[in-house]
């Protein structure tokens, strides 16, 4: 049984809203938000510097995992084309060259796939008002700065070595 793609529409994309049943919308901001996106652990010099291909990563993992939370699998026991979804996201980023590279883009798929045992498509388009980085932060100018100097890793694996 093949099952069809699914229509994920994210943030400013192409197509809007998705006005069909089939269709998922999903916004990280704008009048009514369906996701949240905060990333509560960083101090406000690093804000500064994150570059827009690291705030498009952000924003596309997080569209990626609210897909994955809101579209049926089917039930544990169902196995082969019922298991793996079909998605195909629409998503306004800062970089559409980068993100639109065949390169980029296989590595993307490939990982996912490899991830999530589901199949991924994606149409990466410019975003016409991208939303400021610190609004997914959840900074206090009241909070200390912190920087740090080690990383302890906890895996006790090679890495860690």
């Amino acid at each position: 049984m093949n099952q069809s793609w699914r229509q994920i529409h994210c943030g400013q994309s192409v197509g809007g809203r998705a006005g069909s049943g089939t269709a998922l919308s999903l916004d990280l901001n704008g009048t009514s938000p369906t996701t949240r996106l905060r990333i509560s652990d960083l101090s406000t010099w690093m804000v500064q510097d994150i570059p827009d291909v690291l705030v498009d990563l952000l924003e596309i993992a997080t569209y990626v995992f609210a897909a994955d939370q809101s579209l049926w699998r089917g039930s544990e026991f169902d196995t082969g084309e019922r298991w793996r979804r079909q998605m195909e996201f629409r998503i306004p980023v800062r970089l559409p060259e980068l993100w639109s590279r065949t390169a980029v883009r296989e590595a993307l798929v490939e990982t996912l796939s490899f991830l999530t045992d589901d199949d991924y498509r994606f149409q990466f388009s410019k975003q016409r008002k991208p939303f400021p980085v610190q609004g997914y932060l959840e900074l206090s100018e009241s909070e200390p700065k912190m920087r740090f100097d080690q990383v302890q890793l906890f895996s006790g694996g090679v890495d860690s070595l």
